[in-house]
C-alpha cells in the first residue's frame, strides 16, 4: 500500500509517498525563508508561496520515490487546522489529484500528522502518552488509537513554539527562533535569572506560556535606561543566560504538567508503555533529554519522531493518510478544509466564556475574515468625503439600503456643503422623508455643513476629535469617515460589531467604545483597516442576531456563542 501525502498548513510546502512497510519512498519540502524579515508567519505571503511551489514539490517527491502517480493508492493532504489559505492549497491539490486518477482522497488532521508520526520511526503501540508542541499547539494527549484521542491539557494562551519565537524576537535572534535560543542556551547560565512557572499549583494538566515570556520581556527592558525593548544592546553572555534561563524553565513547566498526565494514564490505561514527543519544539535536545528521564523515572519507555520529521513535513501527512486508508477511513471531495479542528472533538467548540483568544489564534480568524473578502466595501453610495459624511449622518437608526434610495437623487444636487445649504433644510427634508427620524438629520445636516464652510473652508476635517465637534457627528460616524475615505485604522461599533466581538470573545465589552478599544487591542495592526467593513457585513448577511446562517459561516469552528437561536 502507497500513500501519498501533502503538506501545506503553515510556512513549510512538503510532500512524501511512503509505504505500509514504513518504508519513505520519497519526499521533498520548501521551507519559506520569505517570513524572517517579518519575524514570524505572515499568512497571505504563505499561501501564494504554497501556490507557486506546490506543484514541483510533489513532482520533485515522485521523481525521488521513482513512481508514478498512478501507482499510489491513495492521496493525503493536512486539511486543518492551520493558516486557511495555504490549507486551502494543499486540500485543492490533493482533491485534484484525486479526482483525475480516481483515486481515494484522504484529510489528513495536521496535529494527527504529528501524533502518528512517530509511529513510522519506533515500534510504538497503543495506546501512548503524548506531548504534542509546536509553535501553533501545545497538547498533552493519550493516543488510544487513529482517529482516538483523550486530551488532558493543553495551552491557554500562547503555544510553547510561539514563546520560544517571540522570546528569541525580543533577543534579535532572528525567526524561528526555537533553535537560536537553543544554541545560545547551551553557552548560558540556566540559574542566573528566576523565571515564574504559571498555572504550576492549577491541579490540571493545562500549561500556560503569555506570563513566562511576559516576565522575560521585563528582564530585557531593565537593560534599557528609558525601559523601551527597542533601546536596549544586551552582551552576548547575557543573551545566552536569558536564553537558558527561559529554556529551562519552559521545559520545567512541560515537564511537571507530564507528571501528572503520566500518573492519569498509567492508572487508567496500564497496558500503555510509552511517553511520545511530537512537532516542531520536539527537535530541541533539552526537551528531550528532559522527556527521557521523565520516561525513565516513571517505567516508561521514550519515542519521538527523528528530528527532522518534527517540524511539518510531508511524511507525517503521508503516514496519517495511511494509517487512516488502511482501517477504511476516506474522505468526499466535498470535505471542507477547517482552520480549526481539534484531535479530540469532545473537547468542544465552545470553550468556556472565561478563556480569552491566544493572537495566533485570532490571526487564524481575522485570515479567514481575509481570504473569504480581500476587498470589503461600504455600501452606502457617496461621491466624495462629504456626501459620505451625510450618508454615514443619515444611516442611524436606518438601513443601508433606505439611505442609498434617498440620497441617489440628494446628491446630484447637493454633493457640497454650500450647495447643501443653498437647498435648504425643507427642501433637505423632501428627499430623506423616507428615512427615520429625517427632520432632525436634516437640520443637523444643514448645522453641520454651515460648521464646515464657516470652519474648514468647506473641507470635511480629518481629525476625530475635530470631527466630533460638527452637529450631528459622533464618534461611530466620525470612526467610518475616517476609514472608509481616510484609509485610517479606525473602528466605528455599531450593533453587527458588537455582536461579532462578543461572539468570537474578541471582547466581552458593555458599550461601544469598550468593545472598540478591546478590538484594537487584540486584532493584528494589519487586519484593523478592514474590521469595520467585514464585521458589518458578516453581521449583517451571516451572523444575525437571531437565525445566523451557520451553516454558511466560515468561522463557525471558532465560535464560542451560546446565544444564536438556529
Amino acid at each position: 500500500m502507497i500513500v501519498l501525502g501533502i503538506e501545506s498548513s503553515c510556512d513549510d510546502t512538503g510532500a512524501a509517498v511512503v509505504s505500509d512497510s514504513k518504508e519513505i519512498l520519497g519526499e521533498a519540502l520548501q521551507s519559506q525563508e520569505e517570513h524572517k524579515q517579518y519575524g514570524g508567519v505572515v499568512p497571505e505571503i504563505a499561501a501564494r508561496a504554497h501556490l507557486e511551489h506546490i506543484d514541483e514539490i510533489v513532482a520533485l517527491c515522485l521523481q525521488r520515490a521513482h513512481i508514478e502517480l498512478n501507482e499510489v493508492d491513495a492521496i493525503a493532504a493536512s486539511c486543518g487546522p492551520g493558516l486557511i489559505g495555504g490549507v486551502v492549497v494543499g486540500a485543492m491539490t490533493a482533491k485534484a489529484l484525486s479526482l483525475a486518477l480516481n483515486k481515494p482522497f484522504v484529510a489528513v488532521n495536521h496535529l494527527e500528522g504529528h501524533a502518528l508520526c512517530a509511529r513510522i520511526a519506533n515500534n510504538l503501540e497503543f495506546p501512548y502518552l503524548l506531548l504534542l508542541v509546536s509553535g501553533g499547539h501545545c497538547q498533552i494527549l493519550i493516543v488510544k488509537n487513529v482517529g482516538e484521542y483523550e486530551r488532558l491539557g493543553t495551552t491557554i494562551d500562547d503555544a510553547a513554539g510561539e514563546a520560544f519565537d517571540k522570546v528569541a524576537k525580543m533577543l534579535g535572534l532572528g525567526y524561528p527562533g526555537g533553535p537560536m535560543i537553543e544554541k545560545m542556551a547551551a553557552i548560558g547560565n540556566d540559574a542566573r535569572f528566576t523565571l515564574p512557572r504559571p498555572l504550576l499549583n492549577s491541579g490540571d494538566c493545562n500549561l500556560s506560556f503569555s506570563g513566562l515570556k511576559t516576565a522575560v520581556r521585563k528582564i530585557i527592558e531593565s537593560y534599557s535606561s528609558d525601559g523601551m525593548i527597542e533601546h536596549v544592546i544586551l552582551p552576548k553572555q547575557d543573551v545566552a543566560d536569558i536564553c537558558a534561563c527561559f529554556q529551562m524553565t519552559a521545559t520545567d513547566c512541560l515537564v511537571r504538567k507530564l507528571e501528572r498526565a503520566i500518573a492519569y494514564f498509567k492508572q487508567k490505561y496500564p497496558e500503555g508503555g510509552h511517553l511520545v514527543v511530537s512537532g516542531g519544539v520536539a527537535s530541541n535536545t533539552y526537551l528531550r533529554n528532559a522527556l527521557k528521564n521523565l520516561a525513565q523515572k516513571n517505567g516508561l519507555e521514550f519515542a519521538a519522531p527523528p528530528i527532522r520529521f518534527c517540524t511539518d513535513n510531508g511524511v507525517m501527512v503521508a503516514w496519517a493518510g495511511l494509517e487512516r486508508y488502511r482501517l477504511g477511513y476516506t474522505n468526499d471531495l466535498d470535505f471542507k478544509p477547517r482552520p480549526r479542528w481539534p484531535l479530540d472533538e469532545s473537547s468542544g467548540r465552545r470553550r468556556s466564556k472565561s478563556m480569552t483568544r491566544s493572537k495566533a489564534e485570532i490571526a487564524e480568524i481575522m485570515q479567514i475574515f481575509a481570504t473569504e473578502n480581500p476587498n470589503p466595501q461600504c455600501e452606502l453610495n457617496f461621491y466624495n468625503p462629504y456626501t459620505l459624511l451625510v450618508a454615514v449622518m443619515l444611516s442611524a437608526q436606518s438601513t443601508d439600503k433606505g439611505v442609498n434610495n434617498a440620497t441617489v437623487e440628494l446628491f446630484k444636487i447637493a454633493d457640497t456643503p454650500q450647495k447643501m445649504l443653498n437647498l435648504g433644510e425643507e427642501n433637505l427634508k423632501k428627499y430623506i422623508k423616507t428615512i427615520g427620524l429625517f427632520n432632525n438629520k436634516a437640520k443637523n445636516i444643514i448645522l453641520m455643513s454651515r460648521q464646515l464652510i464657516a470652519d474648514f473652508g468647506g473641507k470635511v476635517p480629518t481629525d476625530r476629535d475635530v470631527l466630533t465637534t460638527l452637529a450631528g457627528v459622533g464618534r461611530k460616524t466620525a470612526n467610518v469617515v475616517l476609514n472608509v475615505w481616510y484609509h485610517q485604522p479606525t473602528l466605528a461599533v455599531d450593533t453587527h460589531v458588537m455582536r461579532i466581538a462578543h461572539r468570537l470573545d474578541f471582547s466581552k465589552g458593555k458599550t461601544p467604545l469598550e468593545v472598540e478599544k478591546d478590538l484594537l487591542k487584540v486584532l493584528p495592526e494589519e487586519y484593523v483597516i478592514n474590521t469595520n467593513h467585514w464585521f458589518v457585513l458578516f453581521g449583517r448577511y451571516i451572523c444575525k442576531a437571531q437565525k445566523p446562517l451557520c451553516e454558511k459561516c466560515p468561522i463557525d469552528a471558532y465560535c464560542r456563542c451560546n446565544d444564536k437561536q438556529k
